[in-house]
């Protein structure tokens, strides 16, 4: 009857009357009439009201990390007043979307669709659709393009620098027919060590956006993500991130370290500065000395090697203390360390003069300070004699250094062919062997044939050789360090390179033996440390003096891998200066390189009041002391009381510098931690 009433309203009001609320018209068949005959098709009218939609557009280019906003109407029969479902399907991979509720009475919802870091896709149809109880439901297509590139960018992305250096980047928003409005550009996260404006309004059209910052704060690291926000269309698009590493000034002291950097120790009773510093896991740094004290188990008080633990706290921590006992008690002097591939630690020493020669000392330890009873007897072997390389045994008169190399464990030392003493003029002989991993002595050779020592290598002429000690690079060769004792008390610096060919073949002197010095008498050139440096190259430290000086100064010298000194630092390859402000004279024991070829030393220099003080400085790669470290290119350390002695000094992963010195007078240890940059 209500189908007949609606039909007779339409006919009655001729075209002039509309529908009460929208409907759906639908095609049927008339089926069989009664008669037999077919009836034919007609249409007929739904009466289920249908929702329409309509978009603010058909058509959304995207780029990776966009936020784009669709507007969406929805109308309801006017029957209906309750919530409406958006939904939308076959969206492109990577695309996502936020769909807002819209509920009774509202019409306009605003879907927002995020990209992820996606490739370019080609056009694809999606479709919006709207359902409502009591209503048929309604869709519309729009067409989704994702092109190349993000939509916000900033460049650079990650930064490092020093506090008070300015951090500059920009911020950049690719714009098509979607984004060519005023948007606004925030950066989020900025922490009190940023001063600059945080947020900037990017014109119509404008594409970049640059932010400046002064950088200041304390002397510590930090790391700083600032998140980078533009906002258009009032839709925020994801943020993109600037991480900034903040470094303190080179050559400032880590304050969460000791007091202001330093801590100052009693390790019984040190008598000289600490030798070697090496880094280990975990950034704890082991350092070798010499110090003096009884023994457990034995009665007379004498010089023992002390091995010590520093953790990132600064806590030192005594691993082990090695000593001669037998078979008699014999001072211990500490010379030098090496870790292997298994963690041990070997250690070498040397004793007293007995008769004009020392004894040598290699010791083998366990990661907890045990000795390792697998090497030598009870974990140490020590040498009275060496075998000669051309007949008679070579006696030991210091030891240098010690390496680990194929398995074996090789010792740098000074010997002499001469039966009486060390003293003996032109018998000093550099010399280098090895030992297999049970504290064998293994065979080697030189260019004479087989022999026990690996290599001897002499001066030349009738001249003595001190030896300080040695350093290895990455290539297998080994640097012996010291002096050549000349005529007129005249001593040259003297480093002579060792090349392994194949464990255990080593090549004597492949460069020739550097040695330099001004010319005239009553000067000397003396090395000390060295260390690998860029291009095959080594950085060497140590003292001159000279008449026309009447004090002593720091010395770097930059050698060049074929043994000649390199003129491109400090113009004759050999610098010579007094380390420190306000200092009269002064030494350097150790260096270091950091990642941009830059020598770091450690020493110690005199003051205007002639005490010692510990001091660490920092060489531009032209040779120059580099201003930017410390205080005008300085870090010196000032003991509460008495003279302090730098010695040893090691870098750790967090590109932190360790120093050590040592308090003869007094028996104290000193440590330092500052930052190289």
């Amino acid at each position: 009857m209500r189908m007949l009433l609606r039909a007779l309203c339409i006919v009655a009001c001729s075209g002039a009357c509309f529908p009460l609320y929208p409907y759906k018209a639908r095609s049927v068949d008339g089926g069989t009439g009664s008669t037999g005959t077919t009836g034919g098709t007609g249409t007929i009218i739904d009466d289920t009201p249908a929702l329409a939609i309509s978009l603010e557009q058909t058509t959304i280019d995207l780029l990776s990390g966009d936020r784009v906003g669709l507007s969406v109407t929805v109308t309801r029969p006017q029957s209906l007043a309750g919530a409406v479902t958006l939904s939308v399907a076959n969206l492109p991979a990577g695309v996502s979307v936020e769909i807002p509720d819209l509920p009774a009475g509202t019409s306009l919802a605003r879907l927002v669709f995020v990209t992820a870091a996606v490739a370019a896709t080609p056009a694809t149809s999606v479709t919006i659709a709207a359902a409502m109880t009591g209503a048929s439901n309604a869709s519309a297509p729009v067409t989704m393009t994702i092109g190349n590139g993000k939509r916000v960018t900033v460049s650079p992305a990650s930064v490092r620098l020093v506090r008070g250096t300015p951090l500059s980047f920009t911020a950049t928003l690719a714009r098509d027919s979607g984004f060519s409005g005023v948007a606004t550009v925030e950066v989020i996260g900025a922490t009190a060590d940023f001063t600059g404006a945080t947020s900037a309004t990017l014109a119509a059209g404008s594409t970049i956006q640059p932010f400046n910052f002064a950088t200041g704060g304390a002397q510590v690291p930090a790391q700083v993500d600032l998140r980078v926000r533009v906002t258009h269309a009032g839709l925020a698009l994801p943020d993109e991130t600037v991480s900034v590493d903040l470094r303190p000034l080179p050559g400032s002291p880590d304050t969460s370290f000791g007091t202001n950097g330093a801590r100052q120790d009693t390790i019984g009773n040190v008598m000289a500065a600490p030798v070697q510093a090496i880094v280990t896991a975990g950034d704890a740094v082991l350092v070798l000395a010499t110090t003096y004290a009884t023994p457990p188990g034995d009665v007379t008080e004498r010089e023992v090697a002390v091995l010590m633990r520093y953790n990132v706290t600064g806590a030192p921590q005594i691993i082990a203390q090695l000593a001669i006992s037998t078979p008699s008690e014999r001072p211990l002097f500490a010379k030098a360390m090496r870790l292997d591939g298994s963690g041990r630690i070997l250690v070498l020493g040397e004793t007293d003069v007995v008769g004009g020669f020392r004894s040598l000392y290699v010791a083998r330890l366990l990661a907890n300070g045990a000795l390792d009873d697998s090497f030598g007897t009870n974990g140490a072997v020590l040498l009275s004699t060496l075998p000669g390389p051309l007949g008679p045994p070579l006696g030991p008169c210091s030891a240098g250094s010690i390496f680990v190399r194929g398995g074996q464990v090789i010792v740098l030392a000074k010997a002499t062919d001469n039966a009486a003493s060390c003293s003996s003029p032109g018998s000093i002989r550099t010399v280098l062997f090895a030992f297999d991993d049970t504290g064998t002595m293994v065979p080697g050779y030189d260019s004479a044939g087989a022999h026990d020592v690996y290599a001897v290598h002499t001066e030349g002429g009738s001249y003595d050789q001190t030896l300080a000690g040695g350093a290895e690079n990455a290539s297998g060769e080994i640097v012996a360090l010291g002096g050549s004792i000349r005529s007129g008390s005249n001593t040259m610096a003297l480093a002579s390179r060792f090349d392994t060919l194949a464990p255990p073949a080593i090549a004597v002197n492949s460069f020739a033996a550097v040695s330099f010095a001004t010319s005239g008498s009553n000067g000397a050139d003396v090395l000390r440390g060295a260390t690998a440096a860029a291009a095959g190259s080594w950085y060497a430290v140590g003292s001159a003096t000279r008449t026309t000086w009447a004090v002593e100064h720091a010395l770097v010298a930059r050698i060049k891998s074929d043994g000649v000194l390199d003129g491109t630092f400090a113009s004759s390859g050999v610098l010579h200066f007094v380390p420190g402000i306000a200092a009269s004279e002064g030494r350097l024991a150790a260096v270091i390189t950091d990642a941009m070829n830059r020598a770091i030393a450690c020493g110690t220099l005199v003051d205007s009041l002639a005490a010692k003080r510990m001091v660490a400085t920092r060489l531009t790669p032209s040779g120059t002391v580099d201003d930017a470290f410390g205080s005008q290119g300085y870090f010196v350390v000032t003991p509460a009381a008495g003279d302090l002695e730098g010695g040893a000094m090691a870098i750790d992963s967090k590109l932190r510098v360790w120093i050590f010195g040592g308090q003869p007078a007094t028996g104290n240890v000193y440590a330092a931690r500052l930052f190289s940059e």
